[in-house]
C-alpha cells in the first residue's frame, strides 16, 4: 500500500532506512497527539477547545508541545493535572 515503507522497498527488494524512519516518526507523533487529546478530554471537559486556544506552556501552544517530544507531552500532561475537577473555564 502506498505510504507504507514496504511499498517503496517492493521494487528494489531492499528496505529504505529513510522510509521506515519517516513511517515510525509519523506513528510516534500520532500516538503523542492521541494521548494528549484523551487526557485533555478528561481534564478540560467540554471546554477543551478553549483550553487549547487560551493556554501557553513555556510560550508554546500545548498541541505543538505535546507532539514534539515525550518531554513536551509530559509538560502538557503535568499542566492538565493542575485543572480543577470540573475542568477548564475561561476567565472574563
Amino acid at each position: 500500500m502506498p505510504g507504507n515503507p514496504e511499498y517503496s522497498a517492493k521494487g528494489e527488494g531492499r528496505i529504505s532506512v529513510n522510509e521506515f524512519m519517516q513511517w515510525h516518526l509519523r506513528h510516534v507523533h500520532n500516538s503523542r497527539y492521541r494521548t494528549y487529546l484523551r487526557a485533555l478530554d478528561i481534564a478540560a471537559g467540554k471546554n477543551r477547545e478553549a483550553w487549547r486556544i487560551d493556554i501557553r506552556i513555556d510560550g508554546k501552544k500545548p498541541d505543538d508541545l505535546a507532539t514534539k517530544s515525550d518531554e513536551g507531552l509530559r509538560m502538557v500532561l503535568d499542566e492538565l493535572t493542575k485543572l480543577p475537577r470540573w475542568g477548564y473555564r475561561r476567565r472574563g
